[in-house]
């Protein structure tokens, strides 16, 4: 909240004349903290000691927050009030968590890097040894853990910026305790081993040096185990998922106008599931032969449990979209020839596609598969991007507290995003391996792919007739089991 214009006349008058300060040793200069409101940018730069009371009135700050940033003249961080009463917060905290939280989420209060150095430089030369300590941790974890990690945290002439700014002061404090030196050290060791996606391209490089090549065609899906094609599409679906850097998920960027460039592997997530839900339903669709249709039908069905079994539920989600696909769904004679094992296996996974219950059947799944992985080196757990999209664009549309927000939005990030990115890098590195011939296949789907209007127009050629029922309209086992038991009883 903002003084109120009466009180804004009255500092001006007091502090300027014309655009020169007067008395400017009493007021504290901070030129990186900006805002949107011309009357906050006054305040930011121009708060005297004297209106210490109306400041923290106005804008409903806690005595206790505000104190600390009093000792030698007034600060106000106008519309980014946010940063000083989390920052605070931030370091009063005993938990690493929370340092964790503002480490990752500050972007998403408009503020900028540069404006944490300057920040945290001006509490450290304000504060006591104890109060510096935990700054300087926070520098730490801020630049190890993310802002050196991911390379979406700045454009390339930022990142040198913020780097140069927190190198020189660094430098210029005097006595300098290990935790400095060992943050400098750090930043002059310029290590890319920090960046992940270096991590990504250092596991990719391992895996492509051990592909095998048998020197076999493969010429239809069918020609490749299901099991060695559920590993491929792991490899494919992993590699992209890896490549998500957590910026990209703030402010539900992915459904901004400049999208493309403010989460670019999100959209590459989103286009790679479009695709290959495309592919596969265009492969059941252009196979005219009744009885090979079947064949394919059952095989994407396997593939799917295998998908489910292994832990690639991104990989699942593909599949099910594929056989939800119009064009595949009405295929109704084709679904009546699958075995009833298999019709069991496609419910079951419709079932973990369904939204119910806010997606219950889901979130166990994954659930039980982040434990299984703990045990199971088979299990490679890759989630359903595009279910975790939605659960934090509901939290940006729906959620007004800027903490709690602020804690949801770390909570998934960092649970659904960053924990299963360090675990899936170490997982295919060691458990994949690779085969030119079937790589190749699955690579090589551009043209394949046709879009819904013409599956459709090939779906109405292949059948015509629609007149025997689809699995998913068929009642299940135990919808039988129960209407016997029903007429048992009745008689």
């Amino acid at each position: 909240m903002n003084l109120n214009e009466r009180n804004i006349k009255n500092l001006r008058k007091e502090i300027i004349i014309g655009d020169k300060l007067i008395d400017s040793n009493n007021v504290l200069h901070f030129p990186y903290i900006s805002s949107t409101c011309n009357t906050s940018n006054f305040l930011v730069n121009n708060v005297h000691k004297q209106y210490d009371d109306i400041v923290i009135e106005q804008c409903e700050l806690s005595t206790n927050s505000y104190k600390i940033l009093s000792n030698s003249s007034s600060l106000l961080l106008a519309n980014n009030k946010e940063l000083t009463e989390l920052f605070i917060e931030c370091l009063d905290s005993s938990e690493l968590k929370m340092i964790e939280v503002f480490s990752l989420m500050y972007q998403s209060l408009n503020i900028k890097s540069i404006e944490i150095v300057e920040y945290s430089f001006f509490l450290i030369n304000q504060l006591d040894k104890d109060q510096t300590i935990k700054i300087l941790t926070f520098l730490k974890t801020w630049i190890t853990q993310y802002y050196l990690k991911f390379s979406k945290f700045e454009i390339l002439g930022n990142f040198i910026k913020v780097i140069s700014v927190l190198r020189n002061k660094l430098e210029n404090i005097k006595d300098k305790s290990p935790r400095v030196i060992e943050i400098l050290d750090i930043l002059n060791s310029r290590n890319d081993s920090l960046l992940f996606s270096s991590q990504v391209i250092r596991m990719e490089k391992h895996l492509l040096q051990r592909m095998s090549n048998n020197n076999s065609t493969i010429t239809s899906l069918l020609d490749i185990n299901i099991k060695e094609c559920c590993k491929h599409l792991t490899y494919l679906f992993g590699k992209y998922f890896l490549m998500l850097e957590p910026q990209e998920f703030l402010n539900a960027n992915w459904t901004k106008p400049k999208r493309k460039h403010l989460s670019p592997n999100i959209i590459n997530n989103i286009n790679q599931f479009n695709h290959y839900s495309l592919f596969f339903a265009s492969l059941i669709v252009n196979e005219i032969n009744l009885e090979k249709r079947k064949v394919l039908l059952e095989y994407l069905i396997k593939l799917g449990m295998e998908c489910i079994k292994i832990g690639n539920l991104f990989g699942v989600y593909v599949i099910g979209s594929a056989l939800r696909n119009p064009s595949v769904f009405r295929l109704k004679n084709t679904f009546s020839l699958v075995s009833e094992k298999r019709r069991l296996e496609y419910e079951k996974i419709q079932s973990v596609m369904s939204t119910d219950s806010n997606s219950a059947n889901y979130n166990k799944l994954l659930k039980d598969i982040i434990e299984k992985t703990k045990e199971d080196e088979s299990v490679i757990c890759i989630p359903n991007l595009g279910k975790h999209l939605n659960e934090l664009t509901l939290i940006e549309e729906g959620v007004k507290d800027v903490k709690y927000k602020m804690e949801l939005f770390y909570g998934i990030i960092n649970s659904k995003i960053i924990q299963i990115q360090q675990f899936l890098i170490k997982r295919l590195q060691h458990s994949v391996t690779l085969n030119f011939q079937i790589l190749q296949f699955l690579l090589e789907t551009n043209g394949k792919c046709k879009n819904n209007d013409v599956l459709i127009e090939l779906s109405k050629k292949i059948e015509t007739t629609t007149l025997v029922s689809s699995p998913q309209q068929r009642p299940s086992l135990a919808q039988l089991r129960y209407a016997k038991t029903v007429s048992n009883l009745l008689k």
